[in-house]
């Protein structure tokens, strides 16, 4: 059942490595268990901009995501740029 569950995670991350693939723009995501955690946003980068949001709201979306062009500091301001 490991081996099974290892290699189905494998795939999905091959295939989500080449569809996010964009021009210069590189996306990625990272397991977080939104629903096991209630929503609760403390772990994420962008956390500070999306604290005082609702339940509904943060329950809305799969992720929140950062967004920049490949090399470019990460900032505040793109929180939530791209957001799925």
């Amino acid at each position: 059942m490991a081996s099974k569950v290892v290699r189905w995670i494998a795939i999905c991350f091959l295939v989500a490595s080449i569809l996010c693939v964009n021009g210069e723009t590189l996306t990625t995501s990272t397991p977080y268990d939104s629903a096991g955690r209630n929503y609760d946003l403390g772990g994420l980068f962008c956390a500070t901009i999306y604290s005082n949001q609702t339940l509904e709201f943060r329950s809305e979306y799969l992720w929140t995501a950062y967004c920049d062009q490949a090399g470019q500091p990460m900032e505040l301001s793109l929180c939530g740029t791209c957001i799925q």
